[in-house]
């Protein structure tokens, strides 16, 4: 994503990364101050300086393996930030360095389930339509299970893939 690109755009909800994007450029969300949470798809390496900066709506965001590089002052002025990521992964080391909390993936955490039953069932596809429709709440770790096809959105497709994999019209989720 060219640097920049959203820069103060205040009343940016929600932001679909394309898998295609291999690196979150310069000042690209730089106080989006209504983002709330984001997941950057698999095919990101790099995190550029400010990105989000003083986005102090962030309150969450999954960083995959595959960022091996995170500028400085990315999160600056998002205080309420939790980064969730993998043990001994690049979003580790900066959350220790900068004092951000973080929440590791265990070998417990399977993308689409949803319940943390430890397997994917109909009930995941359900717990998540409801969550949808507004008629429960998720905790940070659900929200980040729930986006099953890794596009920083949760929406009715996640539901639909789950479903897929249930009855094995797609081989895998995330």
């Amino acid at each position: 994503m060219g640097n920049s690109t959203f820069y103060y755009c205040t009343g940016l909800t929600s932001v679909t990364i394309s898998n295609s994007v291999r690196n979150i450029g310069y000042n690209v969300f730089r106080e989006c101050k209504s983002l709330a949470s984001i997941t950057i798809p698999d095919s990101v390496i790099s995190i550029d300086d400010y990105a989000f900066y003083y986005c102090s709506g962030l309150t969450s965001i999954v960083i995959p393996e595959s960022v091996i590089n995170i500028g400085e002052y990315v999160f600056r002025g998002c205080d309420n930030l939790t980064i969730y990521g993998y043990e001994n992964s690049m979003a580790q080391i900066y959350s220790k360095e900068y004092r951000i909390n973080f929440v590791a993936f265990g070998k417990e955490d399977i993308i689409g389930d949803i319940n943390n039953d430890g397997s994917i069932t109909i009930q995941d596809s359900t717990e998540l339509q409801k969550y949808l429709a507004k008629f429960v709440d998720f905790n940070d770790k659900q929200i980040a299970v729930a986006d099953t096809d890794k596009n920083g959105d949760i929406n009715i497709k996640d539901a639909t893939q789950i479903q897929k994999y249930l009855v094995n019209i797609v081989s895998s989720l995330g």
